[in-house]
């Protein structure tokens, strides 16, 4: 558990730090943004010209769909350092840790899930902010309303973005995937056009869609003073209508959304999406081991070189500081150990390995080699060998003695 909550946080620190990838990240809502500053705010209140205080009901209505693309946003940005791992091979080099692989996927969705929960309490401060200085009507139910939504919109978006790019093995593929999903997150949730002037194929999309399932609850909790004081005394008819065009009553073949029903058919969304994920995970455990090198034909590619030692911030200091070694990454691997990866991401490693109190003779020096037939080969090698060793489910390795005792670590790959 440790080691996944460490992965956890190494992850959410690499892409707070990120700026580029946050701002990046929020692309969707500057999107927003400007088309309602520039358009949408003068053609939503010319609509309804008879209307007092329309404007407020149109800000809160604005600010509420940001609130439902922000953790879809926020998520697909946060997962770029997983989809670098991958490109640049620091996947195996957690792969080969005690971290089950089941460890990494929840340390990867729980990075996800506190970076699109992070990003959207910023969002809710930033609309609230915003609507008390333009003077709109709002209600302290319905700001403790938004709180708490936050959860559910931060869990669905995460896990559904982290089951679509667990497919992604490339760069230029994350970031088409980002591209798409930034542009039409917007469109898809009835923000960048309300719901009502939409095509009828592209409602029904729209309101499959778990984020606008979200939008309209944030939109009920955040603008249900502003709706009050605006239709008070109007037909009912027209509020129906106002209330169905711009997405705060959603309906599909003749079964209109409660605000339970939005909610379970969110998680229940998510809970598939998740299934999804496991399906993925397992199909990558089974061709991990012929993904190691780009040329298949390979029988034995160099892993890294393993130094346990006595002291890890010192020797860390050492060969980064020292040797000037760079750093591709560093990590906990259980209570009291932590290993550090040197060199260049796609290159050959260094492996520290700091144990703690974990009764180490030192100095302690391993060479690990990636081969096809491990078993076999560690048997032929030496008669004592150590393994198999499994840390994960498909990570594999023995240890063997070479002719002057130093220990090799042969990987399955």
């Amino acid at each position: 558990m440790s080691g996944m909550l460490a992965l956890a946080k190494r992850n959410t620190l690499c892409y707070l730090r990120d700026r580029q990838s946050v701002l990046f990240s929020l692309m969707a809502v500057l999107i927003v943004v400007l088309l309602y500053l520039l358009f949408l705010r003068d053609i939503l209140i010319s609509s309804y010209p008879e209307m007092d205080g329309m404007p407020h009901l149109i800000d809160a209505w604005v600010m509420a769909g940001i609130l439902g693309i922000v953790p879809v946003t926020a998520s697909a940005g946060s997962l770029q350092t997983m989809v670098e791992d991958r490109v640049s091979g620091r996947d195996r080099d957690i792969a080969v840790t005690p971290l089950s692989r089941w460890e990494v996927v929840g340390g990867h969705v729980l990075s996800t899930f506190a970076s699109g929960l992070v990003m959207s309490l910023i969002a809710l401060v930033i609309c609230l902010a915003y609507l008390v200085a333009v003077g709109c009507p709002l209600s302290a139910a319905g700001v403790a309303e938004c709180i708490v939504l936050l959860v559910p919109s931060a869990l669905t978006g995460s896990v559904i973005v982290y089951a679509m790019v667990s497919f992604i093995r490339s760069t230029g593929a994350f970031s088409g995937f980002f591209t798409v999903v930034s542009v039409m997150i917007g469109f898809l949730s009835g923000i960048y056009m309300p719901m009502g002037t939409m095509p009828e194929a592209m409602q029904v999309v729209g309101t499959l869609v778990p984020a606008s399932q979200m939008a309209a609850l944030f939109r009920e909790a955040l603008c249900s003073e502003a709706l009050g004081d605006v239709f008070s005394g109007a037909p009912a008819d027209v509020l129906e209508g106002f209330r169905t065009d711009m997405g705060f009553d959603l309906a599909l073949g003749g079964f209109e959304f409660s605000a339970v029903a939005s909610l379970v058919y969110s998680l229940a969304v998510t809970a598939l999406f998740m299934a999804i994920a496991v399906m993925a995970v397992r199909r990558s455990g089974r061709c991990s081991r012929n993904c190691q090198a780009d040329d298949a034909d390979l029988e034995v590619m160099f892993a890294h070189t393993t130094i346990h030692v006595s002291d890890f911030d010192k020797s860390l200091t050492f060969y980064t500081e020292g040797i000037g070694l760079p750093v591709a990454s560093v990590f906990e691997a259980g209570p009291g150990r932590r290993i550090a990866m040197l060199g260049e991401r796609d290159g050959m490693h260094l492996e520290i390995i700091g144990d703690g109190d974990g009764g180490v003779d030192y100095p302690c020096i391993s060479i690990g080699f990636y081969v096809k037939g491990a078993g076999e080969l560690a048997a032929r090698l030496d008669p004592g060998f150590r393994g198999p060793i499994s840390p994960s489910p498909g990570v594999t390795f023995y240890f063997v003695r070479d002719p002057d005792g130093y220990c090799v670590q042969l990987l399955e790959g």
